[in-house]
């Protein structure tokens, strides 16, 4: 299968693409760190795979609308099983 063909197939399949299907993922994975109290950002940053604090922030304020502080402050402690 080639590129293009894997890439439209996999679109068709969950509406995102190979590389926004796996930002979608880290955030999430941040999302219930961040819930949990779990490190701080910068560790949580890294520990998705991001070296980068800044471009994880941004990603995240685009999946979410609000800045990783914004959202611990906001839902730390409400996760439920």
């Amino acid at each position: 299968m080639n590129k293009l063909r894997l890439f439209r197939t996999f679109k068709n399949a969950t509406t995102l693409n190979p590389i926004e299907y796996i930002q979608k993922v880290k955030v999430e994975a941040a999302k219930k760190a961040l819930e949990t109290g779990e490190s701080n950002i910068a560790d949580i940053t890294y520990n998705i795979g991001y070296s980068n604090l800044k471009t994880f922030r941004t990603l995240f304020k685009r999946v979410t609308c609000l800045t990783p502080i914004d959202y611990k402050n906001k839902y730390k402690g409400n996760l439920i099983d």
